[in-house]
């Protein structure tokens, strides 16, 4: 199915097309696309977080979250990355690895972005996926005008929020740093 030109008379029909696209994936998937499955714990927990009452989340090996993949399942790298880092090459780079190791499906989800698409997938689809989190909030942390925060502090609530949230749901998460799942990858 090819895109054609988009002018504003067939704008609306391609609108149409993929909000139709999006609801047969959903159904073939199991997932329903107009529920966001514990969105609201997770924003609480990440609520708690930015409070500071939030949890100590300890790093953890990558390779021994991996044991956790069966078959049928899938493994999740869920960045919490400047998307214009070249980290972010090297953890595509990470995941084909990953891939063609595990012969799962591998996916790189960056954050916090993702949390409201396949964040759904991840705790309100089926079981069977492995989280790997890495979260780099990088050197450049400015305050958020008017609040008591800074931008790198948020997106570690969100991280956090994310992890807890998938950790009370029993789902298979590690907290990992970017050196140790490069290196469990072989890069």
């Amino acid at each position: 199915m090819r895109l054609g030109p988009l002018t504003p008379h067939t704008l609306g029909a391609e609108v149409y097309r993929w909000e139709v696209t999006v609801a047969l994936t959903c159904a073939i998937l199991g997932v329903n696309p107009f529920d966001q499955p514990d969105v609201e714990a997770a924003k609480r927990a990440a609520g708690v977080s930015l409070a500071g009452g939030g949890t100590d989340i300890p790093t953890e090996a990558a390779r021994s979250a991996l044991d956790a993949v069966g078959a049928g399942g899938y493994v999740s790298i869920q960045a919490f990355v400047d998307p214009e880092d070249a980290l972010v090459a090297s953890l595509a780079r990470a995941r084909l690895a990953l891939r063609d190791r595990l012969r799962v499906p591998v996916t790189l989800d960056l954050g916090p972005r993702y949390l409201h698409s396949t964040g759904q997938l991840h705790k309100g689809g089926p079981a069977g996926g492995v989280f790997l989190q890495v979260v780099d909030p990088g050197d450049d942390d400015l305050k958020v005008p008017g609040r008591d925060f800074s931008f790198g502090r948020l997106l570690r609530a969100q991280a956090d929020g994310d992890y807890t949230a998938l950790a009370t749901l029993g789902r298979p998460i590690a907290r990992t740093t970017t050196e140790d799942l490069l290196a469990t990858t072989g890069f």
